[in-house]
C-alpha cells in the first residue's frame, strides 16, 4: 500500500530517534537552552486595572485552627466555601471512597435538622448549596444573598460538624455513591484520568480513585463513616474562604459562633503520606467501545513550585482541538493532529497537587491510528523543550492570562481558588500577582522547564477503548521522549 508523503516524513523521523545512539559528541540539552535564552527577555503584558483594584485578602485563624480568608467585591451575593484538607490520598485502600460516600451523608440531616429540616433552611434562603470531592479536598459551597451569609455559615458548619450518622442516612447515601461510579463509567475521560493517576502514583494514596470501588461502598458502616469523620474533619485542615459583599468581621463572627465542634489541631501536626511518580503504561481494551480513548502524560510541578505558571503557558501552548471547534492554527500539535487525522478530538490537562502535578493530553479517535499518534503528541512535547519560540509563548501567555481574568467572574471559582492557595502555598496569590508570574514567562523558561519534566523523561501512557492493539510498544513510545545526534 502506497504512504502518503506525511506517512513517509514521520517514519523518517522515528527512524531517526529510535535508531540513531547518543554521543560524545551530542550537543548537551542544557548549551543549547543556554544559547537559545541568551539576551531573551519575555514580552510583558500590562495587567487590566481590575486586577490593580483587587481588593487584599483577609485572613483570620480562630483558635481551634479554623481559617477565614475573605475578599470584598461589589456584589449583591456572597460565594461561601468550606474547603477541608482531605480527599481520597487521605484513605487507605480498605475505606478508598469513603470521603464521597461522606460527602452525601453530611447533606441527609445533622443533629440540630433532620433532612427535612435541613432542606427547608437551604431552600429558605433561595441561595445554591452544592459540594465537592477531589483527590486532595472536600468542598462545601453557598452562594447566598449578603445578608445571608451568617445563616449559611450556621447551615455549612452545622452539616461539616454535626452529622448524626445514621442509618438510614447512610443507605442513601451509599446510593448516592455508587450512582456517582455509574455516571463516571460513561465519562471516558475521567475512566482515562483514574487509570493515568493508578499508574502514575502506583503504590501512593494519590494512585486511589476519589469515586472508590462498589464493593466498598456497599461495606461501609456508619462506624466507619464517624471515624473517618472524627480524624480528618479537625479545624487546622478546615479553610472558610468568601468571596462577595459580605464584611471579612461578619464572616468572622458568625463562623467564629458556630465552627466551635471541631477538635483544635494545627495543619502542621498532619503528616501527608509519601508520594512517587513512576513511568508507566495500562491499556485496557475495550471493543464495544465507540473510539479508542488515551493520555500521554508526564510528572509537572505542584502548586508551590516555582514552574507552576510555567506550565499554566505550556498547558495552553498544547492546545485543545476537535472535530467540531476546527483547528487552532496557534497551536502546532492541534494543527497536526487535525491536518493528518489522527484523533477526533484533543485536550491538554495539567493537575498540580500539595506536592507534585501531572501534565498529559488526552485525545479520542480511531484506534487504528494509534501507530502514529504517540510520536506526534511526544514529539512535540519535546519540540517545546528544544525550539518553542517567543511568538508561540507570548500566544500562550495570552490564553493563561484570558483564562485568569475570566475567573474573577466565578465567585465560586474565586472562593475555591483562595482556600486551595492558602492549603497548597501558603498564603493568597492576588490575581495581580498570578498575571504577573504568566505575564513574566518566557520561552527559556518553557524549554527549561519542559526539559527538567519532559525530555527524556518516564512517560504515562494510557490507552482504552477499541481497536489499541496498534499503540506502540512503552519503550519505543520512551524513546520519543529526547532527540538524538550524531
Amino acid at each position: 500500500m502506497a504512504l502518503s508523503s506525511n506517512s513517509l516524513i514521520r517514519n523518517a523521523r522515528k527512524n531517526i530517534a529510535s535508531c540513531q545512539r547518543r554521543t560524545a559528541a551530542t550537543v548537551s540539552v542544557s548549551s543549547v537552552l543556554s544559547g537559545l535564552s541568551a539576551g531573551l527577555k519575555p514580552t510583558l503584558i500590562n495587567a487590566p486595572e481590575t486586577l490593580s483594584r483587587w481588593p487584599t485578602t483577609q485572613v483570620t485563624r480562630l483558635p481551634n485552627g479554623v481559617t477565614i480568608a475573605s475578599e470584598e467585591t461589589p456584589r449583591d451575593t456572597t460565594t461561601l466555601s468550606v474547603y477541608i484538607d482531605v480527599g481520597s490520598v487521605n484513605e487507605a485502600k480498605h475505606n478508598n471512597g469513603v470521603s464521597n460516600v461522606l460527602k452525601h451523608l453530611l447533606f441527609k440531616g445533622t443533629q440540630r435538622r433532620n433532612l427535612d429540616g435541613l432542606s427547608s433552611d437551604i431552600s429558605s434562603l433561595g441561595g445554591q448549596f452544592s459540594a465537592s470531592v477531589a483527590r486532595e479536598n472536600t468542598i462545601f459551597q453557598a452562594n447566598v444573598l449578603n445578608e445571608d451569609s451568617s445563616k449559611a455559615i450556621d447551615i455549612l458548619a452545622d452539616i461539616v460538624q454535626n452529622n448524626s450518622f445514621s442509618e438510614e442516612s447512610l443507605s442513601a447515601a451509599k446510593d448516592a455513591a455508587l450512582r456517582d461510579i455509574e455516571v463516571a463509567e460513561n465519562h471516558r475521560f475521567e475512566v482515562v484520568l483514574d487509570h493515568f493517576h493508578s499508574i502514575a502514583f502506583q503504590g501512593t494514596p494519590l494512585a486511589q480513585s476519589v469515586l472508590g470501588s462498589s464493593y466498598n461502598i456497599k461495606a461501609f458502616k456508619t462506624a466507619d463513616l464517624a471515624d473517618f469523620h472524627r480524624h480528618n474533619y479537625i479545624g487546622g485542615r478546615v479553610i472558610v474562604s468568601a468571596v462577595g459583599g459580605a464584611k471579612h468581621h461578619e464572616i468572622v463572627k458568625a463562623a467564629a459562633a458556630v465552627f466551635n465542634s471541631l477538635k483544635g489541631s494545627s495543619h502542621d501536626d498532619y503528616h501527608p503520606p509519601a508520594i512517587r511518580f513512576t513511568g508507566s503504561e495500562v491499556q485496557a481494551p475495550d471493543e464495544t467501545a465507540a473510539a479508542a480513548y488515551c493520555a500521554f502524560g508526564f510528572q509537572a510541578p505542584s502548586f508551590s513550585q516555582p514552574d507552576y505558571y510555567v506550565f499554566l503557558v505550556l498547558k495552553e501552548l498544547l492546545g485543545r482541538w476537535n472535530t467540531a471547534s476546527g483547528t487552532d492554527l496557534k497551536s502546532h500539535l492541534s494543527e497536526v493532529i487535525a491536518n493528518e487525522k489522527l484523533a477526533n478530538a484533543l485536550s491538554t490537562f495539567y493537575f498540580p497537587y500539595h506536592r507534585t502535578g501531572v501534565l498529559g493530553v488526552y485525545t479520542e479517535g480511531n484506534g487504528l491510528l494509534l501507530n502514529d499518534l504517540p510520536f506526534e503528541i511526544v514529539n512535540e512535547m519535546v519540540r517545546i523543550s528544544q525550539q518553542v519560540t517567543d511568538s508561540e509563548v507570548d500566544h500562550a501567555k495570552r490564553k493563561a492570562l484570558t483564562s485568569l481574568t475570566l475567573e474573577l467572574d466565578n465567585s465560586h471559582a474565586l472562593s475555591e481558588s483562595i482556600a486551595v492557595q492558602l492549603a497548597s502555598v501558603g498564603r493568597r496569590v492576588s490575581p495581580l500577582e498570578a498575571f504577573k508570574q504568566i505575564s513574566q514567562v518566557s520561552a527559556a523558561d518553557v524549554r527549561r522547564a519542559a526539559t527538567k519534566y519532559i525530555y527524556d523523561q518516564e512517560p504515562v501512557v494510557v490507552a482504552t477503548g477499541s481497536q489499541i492493539s496498534s499503540l506502540p510498544d512503552y519503550n519505543q513510545i520512551r524513546n520519543y521522549t529526547y532527540w538524538k545526534s550524531l
